[in-house]
């Protein structure tokens, strides 16, 4: 307090420094002020007397007065402040001797009375320094409340699209009579997750994500482990962090790692996206994409792409790579027909099923060199020149095309 004392007296006394030099200023411009001297009758009349009868000469005076007045008060205070910097100042040499003699007279070492002394001068800024935390703290506060309107925000965003998402698998569902079906694993994708723990640098929190913590946690459990944390609940966390498999060890090790807020802001933070699963039923049984051979993944892909409402143009690279040619002729070419008039349909072929079967409105026959490519034919398939592109190109030439024909006995 004897520190405060000195330190508030002080800053009161340069204050009043300032606004005492501001005052004499005024009073030395007032005192420079000149009516200006006017021709106009009009104009001398209508400055000289102003509301109230009094003459302007009059009231410039009285502005006068009163700055002298101001500059005589405040020089006043000026004097009682200093006197009050001395008084404070001196209790505060006077309580320092004491301290110091007590420190002494207690046993302290030279160590003992530098750390009283630094604490002495840290003192005198007390004011200054919990302005400025008490304005941190408020930048804090309000920076947290964003971050948590945030992530709420974001709550509410991720609800509204599993809604949504639901939605689709349901159409997807219906529309292929249940032979796709697209499921949803909340919070399935976990690298996010994997990341921070990691960075935890925590060996028995590492060794616990490799084995059950990669299964059994997501973001929203951990976010609610670290807002008891927060909430100094730690039974409860402790609960919860047994609840995805840690032992009492690495919970209460866990807990400790999330005991700085910076922390539990970071676990608060972490989303871990979900995860879908494309599954082909066959047989009554649903495979994931993963389990279908190459081709199959193609086939199922390909069948959501033609089957979506999405009216953006789609290009295809040779299809035919993946897919034999009865489930283009099933599957693939039906779809294009319906697809006719909605949507342009984009294939780099050699197939001629799709080209032919799949009723091309525009065919672009192509060729090349080492250096260069060329359009040789284009058009619909009535042109001659494209027939004959198509014939050449995709069936082989005429004499394959009758060699198979006649091989097939048509």
């Amino acid at each position: 307090p004897a520190q405060q004392d000195a330190a508030r007296t002080a800053d009161f006394r340069r204050d009043l420094e300032e606004r005492l030099a501001e005052a004499r200023e005024l009073l030395r411009r007032l005192d420079a002020l000149v009516l200006p001297t006017l021709t106009g009758e009009a104009a001398r009349r209508a400055l000289a007397l102003g509301e109230g009868g009094e003459s302007t000469e009059a009231l410039l005076a009285r502005a006068r007065d009163a700055a002298q007045h101001a500059v005589d008060a405040l020089a006043a205070v000026h004097r009682r402040a200093e006197h009050a910097t001395r008084t404070a100042r001196e209790a505060l040499d006077a309580l320092t001797r004491r301290v110091q003699a007590a420190l002494v007279a207690a046993g302290g070492s030279a160590t003992d009375l530098n750390a009283f002394e630094a604490f002495a001068r840290a003192a005198r800024h007390y004011d200054s320094y919990k302005a400025a935390l008490d304005q941190k703290v408020a930048e804090r506060n309000r920076a947290l409340q964003t971050f948590q309107q945030g992530v709420e925000e974001r709550d509410r965003l991720v609800a509204r699209h599993r809604e949504a998402v639901a939605s689709v698998c349901h159409a997807v569902s219906a529309r292929f009579d249940g032979r796709v079906r697209v499921e949803v694993v909340p919070e399935g994708r976990r690298q996010p997750l994997a990341d921070w723990f990691r960075s935890l640098g925590s060996r028995g929190i590492t060794r616990w994500w490799n084995s059950e913590g990669r299964r059994a946690a997501t973001a929203t459990k951990i976010r609610e482990i670290a807002v008891a944390v927060g909430k100094g609940r730690t039974e409860e966390a402790l609960r919860r962090c047994a609840a995805i498999g840690m032992s009492e060890t690495v919970a209460r090790s866990f807990v400790e790692t999330l005991a700085p807020w910076a922390r539990q802001l970071q676990a608060c933070a972490i989303r871990t996206p979900d995860r879908y699963r494309i599954r082909w039923v066959e047989n009554g049984q649903p495979k994931d994409l993963d389990a279908l051979s190459g081709g199959r993944k193609v086939a199922v892909l390909l069948t959501l792409l033609l089957e979506s409402d999405d009216p953006t143009p789609l290009v295809i690279d040779q299809p035919e790579d993946e897919l034999d040619n009865r489930f283009l002729n099933e599957t693939i070419i039906p779809a294009l027909h319906r697809l006719k008039g909605r949507r342009q349909v984009i294939f780099a072929t050699h197939n001629a099923n799709i080209v032919v079967n799949g009723d091309a409105d525009q065919v672009i026959a192509l060729e090349a060199d080492a250096h260069h490519g060329r359009v040789y034919a284009a058009g619909a398939i009535e042109d001659p020149d494209v027939r004959k592109a198509i014939i050449q190109t995709l069936d082989g030439g005429e004499r394959a095309f009758e060699l198979r024909r006649a091989k097939y006995g048509f």
